[in-house]
């Protein structure tokens, strides 16, 4: 489905700006 997918790449974007700025700060 193109709304689960939408929602996937949104948490994948998410998960990996929490993983940059906790290494970062």
């Amino acid at each position: 489905m193109f709304m689960e997918k939408i929602i996937y790449m949104q948490f994948y974007i998410k998960q990996e700006e929490l993983s940059r700025g906790g290494s970062s700060h």
